[in-house]
């Protein structure tokens, strides 16, 4: 293949650093500057696409592919490309996600020096300021509550053994459960609900389930009447359900929040960084318990639904009363401290990070398959697709 040109114009410099090569260094408004590099090494065969943009998760984050001459991100670069005889060019740019940008094989030994150099400065400029472009899935839900099925389900026990559960199974300690979600009233028709001393939450459209079926230690969230809802039910303490007041079925990206405190069970919810409803609820645990025996509730013990954290559904498909959430789902960290605190909080803006607090995070960035990461790597998830509309799917839509 031809080489990266020894001399590039408009003033840009080119120092060759092995395969890759720097050719700018140019300031960002903001005054800090922003490398750009661009490596001549080839793509892998099997990075070529089909048509128009696809999702894919070869490598760290996924992202789209596209046919030549348009942009495609591939987040947290892992392993050296295998060479293949259609050359490429990828670019990282400063602080912004490192980019492919696929050109036509050469026709000559001679690239065409001022169309490359247009292309990659164009590609700068919008992997730096423009955060849609950042690589990223969710995935949708259509609340089809039956069989096991349009959900993610995450193991926290084996009935099996008395040992410990994964991270995911918060509960134990102070906690703090938040994700984005997007939907429509449509979709989700449960109708309000009377918070208080009760368990109406599960009459909600559910969105998260850590239910145990006719048993204490539990807690979910729903969403009811367009208003989301947050219940806990002790350890023979008690119940407590929340509601909040912004009505988040309004086919906007809110972020949700719902924390609770081990000691004296004091419970917030949170919607878009306001602070909606706080209640003193029952204390103690409410993690799953390692020696816990599920119920015979399931038509048989229910060991296929209890142990399990269930996203997006009723996780024991008890019937119609119980509606299952319809809608998009992104970024969901489980925290083993109160993260949030005050009326009002700055809502992020990025995917989220682990850090010593973090229990268990989701991106939902797969892009394809069964399996939902663990950013930890200790709870793994599994998208259980089915019925009609299938889901859960994959969606390019999300927040950031």
């Amino acid at each position: 293949m031809s080489e990266a040109p020894q001399r590039l114009e408009s003033r840009l410099h080119h120092v060759a650093t092995g395969p890759a090569r720097r050719i700018c260094d140019e300031p960002d408004p903001a005054g800090a500057p922003l490398p750009a590099w661009v490596h001549t090494s080839p793509l892998r065969p099997s990075d070529r696409p089909e048509r128009g943009p696809r999702p894919f998760a070869e490598r760290g984050r996924s992202g789209h592919r596209m046919r030549r001459g348009l942009y495609t991100s591939d987040l947290h670069e892992s392993s050296p490309p295998v060479l293949d005889p259609h050359p490429a060019i990828r670019l990282s740019v400063g602080r912004g996600s490192p980019g492919k940008f696929r050109f036509p094989p050469p026709r000559s030994d001679t690239w065409d020096v001022r169309r490359a150099t247009l292309l990659v400065l164009i590609l700068a400029l919008a992997t730096t300021t423009s955060p849609a472009l950042a690589a990223d899935t969710s995935l949708r839900f259509f609340g089809n509550g039956y069989g096991d099925i349009d959900r993610v389900k995450i193991r926290i026990d084996d009935p099996e053994t008395d040992e410990p559960g994964p991270p995911a199974d918060v509960g134990a300690t102070d906690f703090t459960i938040e994700l984005w979600i997007r939907a429509h009233a449509r979709e989700n028709t449960a109708a309000r609900v009377r918070c208080g001393a009760n368990v109406n939450w599960i009459y909600g459209n559910i969105l998260l389930d850590r239910d145990r079926y006719n048993q204490d230690r539990k807690f979910g969230i729903s969403i009811a009447g367009g208003r989301v809802v947050f219940g806990v039910s002790g350890d023979g303490t008690g119940d407590r359900t929340i509601c909040g007041d912004t009505d988040v079925l309004d086919g906007h990206w809110h972020h949700l929040v719902v924390q609770r405190r081990r000691s004296d069970g004091k419970m917030w919810l949170y919607v878009d960084g306001h602070l909606e409803a706080r209640a003193d609820g029952p204390d103690g645990d409410v993690s799953y318990p390692d020696d816990g025996v599920p119920g015979n509730h399931c038509g048989g013990p229910c060991t296929g639904s209890d142990p399990f954290i269930v996203i997006g559904a009723e996780k024991h498909d008890a019937g119609p009363a119980y509606p299952s959430f319809s809608g998009w789902v992104e970024e969901l960290r489980l925290s083993t401290v109160l993260r949030y605190s005050g009326r009002r909080f700055r809502v992020p803006t990025r995917p989220f990070r682990v850090d010593p607090d973090t229990a268990a995070l989701y991106h939902f960035d797969e892009g394809r398959g069964r399996r939902v990461g663990d950013a930890l790597g200790l709870s793994p998830a599994r998208r259980k697709v089915g019925g009609d509309p299938r889901g859960p799917r994959w969606s390019h839509r999300t927040p950031f």
